[in-house]
């Protein structure tokens, strides 16, 4: 997997991340080795790299999800609960607090949110934060949309309460989850800080679509992320700067496969077929042919029918 993945940028191309299809929870229903599988192999589920001035954080949302449960299970709230040691929560607070802290693969100092180091956050999940049941997903999603809910070793999204600690926390100015498989795009309100022009500030959220066809979806696809440095976010006249992106996304579509199946590979099928059963009529009649006539043929015999 390494070998065959490397893009000369460590950290990047040899770690899954967060938007893979499995958790990797402490749930009863799975191995209780898989997350020592995980990090001997890709290193740490909590992570952040560096890259065009910008900040990509990493957090583990499905060992999130399951401290949600034992905090929810005592009774406690947030405010008097103590994150687990090498948990979520505590990589969040360590990094909202600007607590000195190093890439596990970049071995760079990061220092999070802070006045220190104002970078543009962008937040990758494996599991989408939580919206109101049954809101829209925009017009790229095929079918349905996002709604809470759990089940056997997975949940849908991350719990209210928990999604409004981690935006506190984490301040994102993206956030790109999975989980889902099909595209779903939301806004959400942050839960601290306004705009220039003191209106609520508001994150984006993308639920990318999975590469697979085998997924639910009919066409496949990735987010492109688009990352600019400080010297090509430079406003021609500065009272624009407030509104300066750093960066941008897009939806990328593969062909739609079924379809291909249906409208090309079939037919082709059918027309295969076809020649095979005339050409054995016409040898069994008693009347030989060659295929090569057969098949000159047939664009005049599919045009009478």
């Amino acid at each position: 997997f390494l070998e065959i993945t490397t893009l000369g940028m460590p950290g990047l191309s040899s770690k899954p991340s967060n938007l893979r299809a499995s958790s990797l929870g402490t749930s009863q229903s799975f191995s209780p080795y898989s997350h020592i599988r995980y990090t001997t192999h890709f290193g740490e589920l909590n992570y952040v790299i560096q890259m065009s001035n910008h900040t990509l954080a990493f957090i583990d949302a499905p060992g999130l999800v399951d401290e949600e449960y034992k905090r929810v299970g005592l009774g406690r709230s947030y405010e008097h609960w103590k994150p687990l040691p090498g948990g979520t929560l505590e990589f969040a607070k360590r990094f909202h607090k600007g607590a000195h802290a190093y890439s596990p693969y970049l071995f760079i100092p990061i220092y999070g949110f802070s006045a220190k180091y104002n970078d543009p956050i962008i937040l990758f999940t494996h599991v989408p934060l939580y919206r109101p049941d049954g809101h829209g997903c925009g017009p790229h999603r095929e079918r349905g949309s996002i709604r809470p809910g759990v089940g056997p070793g997975y949940q849908n999204t991350l719990a209210k309460e928990t999604s409004i600690k981690v935006l506190e926390l984490l301040q994102p100015s993206l956030i790109l989850s999975g989980d889902d498989h099909d595209y779903c795009e939301h806004t959400h309100a942050l839960p601290t800080g306004l705009n220039y022009d003191h209106t609520v500030q508001t994150v984006r959220e993308v639920t990318v679509k999975s590469l697979s066809m085998a997924m639910g979806i009919r066409r496949p696809g990735f987010q492109l992320l688009s990352l600019a440095p400080n010297e090509l976010r430079i406003p021609v006249d500065q009272t624009l700067a407030p509104n300066v992106r750093s960066h941008a996304d897009a939806l990328c579509l593969l062909p739609d496969q079924l379809g291909t199946y249906l409208s090309v590979y079939i037919p082709f099928l059918i027309i295969s077929l076809l020649i095979v059963i005339i050409s054995n009529f016409i040898t069994i009649a008693g009347h030989p042919i060659h295929l090569d006539s057969v098949v000159e043929s047939l664009p005049a015999f599919l045009g009478t029918t």
